[in-house]
């Protein structure tokens, strides 16, 4: 059958098919573990194959071996402020500020405590993509208003996992849009838990708690940041009308859930795209052990790793930091990163 309806476990959830379809015939659904699959409407799709041809699961990332333009910074926002928002470095909110796009599309929690993308060109909007949200993002339809506003030349910088950056670029290819006026960025990934589990989690809280919930924040520089702290550099935040729980078992809860790869989605344990080379421009993480490589420096509230894949995105890199990793640090760089070499491991009794 020329389309995904066979698509199953091996899913990113990435919504291309969605957005490429010409019929409208596929819409992204829960399944029974909270993640979003696409389901196709027999009765509209004309078997074009286009929802085949766009999947970044069936058209896996060719990973360039040849990584002769690649380069490895260390960068640490100079705004203290924002440093102290970001979950690493802050590297992001200084791509932003040097690279001015029109507009900014990353992954967000709204008013609802849903975790999803949003295409915005609010500043304010786009200070709360800032950290990290340890849960899998509902894309909805920005794929196709990305498409528009490059069409009109407009510019459009975008955030989100190395699944997600490849099915908008394989999106973009197939609809024929140029992508000189966008910009990538990828994240180093462990993996996405379910959005079912993690609403699971906010409701627990809720109940033990008897209060509402107004925000949740999946990592706090409480403890301040760095390798040697451990699990202490992933402590939670609830936010509600008259307390912030930085600190009860119940408020850490999700932090056990996220690092037991039990609710993980299936296709992240044997994700592609664990390796140094990933498919956006510039690749951004947490720099474990970059105390190592940078002595003389203080990362104690913060640095992140950023890889850049061009001559064009290392002139930006070039500008804002002096911090390049040489050659022969590199190796060093990846044995801190698990996922730059292997996917997460999936736990043998998971299904259970």
């Amino acid at each position: 059958m020329n389309n995904i309806s066979t698509i199953g476990k091996k899913c990113f959830g990435c919504s291309a098919c969605k957005a490429v379809c010409p019929k409208t015939a596929i819409k992204m659904q829960e399944n029974e573990e909270g993640f979003l699959v696409p389901v196709i409407d027999e009765n509209k799709c004309v078997y074009c194959g286009k929802c085949g041809n766009v999947c970044p699961a069936l058209n896996r990332w060719k990973n360039d071996e040849n990584n002769k333009n690649m380069h490895i910074y260390a960068y640490k926002n100079e705004d203290v402020e924002v440093l102290n928002n970001s979950t690493s470095g802050g590297f992001f909110s200084k791509i932003i500020k040097e690279k001015k796009p029109e507009w900014i599309c990353g992954c967000i929690q709204n008013s609802n405590l849903k975790v999803e993308h949003l295409l915005t060109n609010n500043i304010l909007n786009a200070k709360k993509m800032c950290g990290s949200k340890y849960v899998q993002c509902d894309l909805n339809d920005v794929f196709q208003k990305i498409k528009e506003k490059l069409c009109v030349k407009e510019s459009v910088l975008f955030s989100g996992t190395s699944c997600q950056v490849h099915g908008l670029l394989n999106y973009l290819d197939i609809m024929k849009v140029p992508t000189e006026n966008l910009t990538t960025v990828d994240l180093i990934c462990h993996g996405v838990p379910s959005p079912k589990i993690y609403f699971d989690f906010l409701h627990f809280y809720e109940k033990a708690k008897n209060v509402e919930i107004q925000k949740h924040k999946s990592r706090s520089k409480k403890y301040g940041w760095g390798i040697d702290l451990g699990t202490l550099n992933y402590a939670q935040t609830i936010f509600t009308k008259h307390k912030v729980d930085d600190s009860s078992l119940e408020a850490n809860l999700w932090q056990n859930a996220f690092f037991s790869d039990f609710c993980i989605r299936e296709s992240c344990y044997s994700c592609p795209y664990t390796t140094i080379k990933k498919p956006a421009e510039y690749t951004i993480g947490d720099f474990w052990g970059v105390e190592k490589i940078f002595p003389n420096q203080n990362f104690s509230d913060g640095c992140s790793l950023v890889i850049v894949k061009s001559a064009n995105a290392q002139k930006l890199l070039d500008g804002i930091t002096d911090l390049e990793v040489n050659k022969e640090d590199i190796q060093c760089v990846v044995s801190k990163q698990a996922r730059l070499t292997q996917p997460i491991k999936c736990p043998e009794n998971r299904e259970q």
